[in-house]
């Protein structure tokens, strides 16, 4: 079936619109798909933005204390 674009969106714009809604209602926590689906897609984008930014924050520190704790784990033992 060819993809039309003229008379309307996309089957891939349609896909990507629903992962928004799906991202930002998991991990946006206090959205609901109403709220989202009806937000203006430049919100849209900042709010998934804004969540992706502090999962990177997140996992940059959960990093560096991993690594940390390795560090320490392999330290030598005094020589007596």
């Amino acid at each position: 079936m060819l993809d039309w674009t003229f008379f309307g969106l996309t089957s891939k714009y349609k896909l990507n619109v629903q992962e928004q809604l799906f991202d930002l209602v998991y991990y946006g926590k206090n959205f609901s798909y109403t709220e989202v689906y009806n937000l203006p897609v430049y919100l849209r984008a900042f709010f998934i933005n804004k969540i992706s930014k502090i999962h990177k924050d997140q996992n940059k520190e959960q990093e560096k204390a991993q690594r940390r704790a390795e560090s320490k784990s392999r330290a030598k033992p005094p020589k007596f």
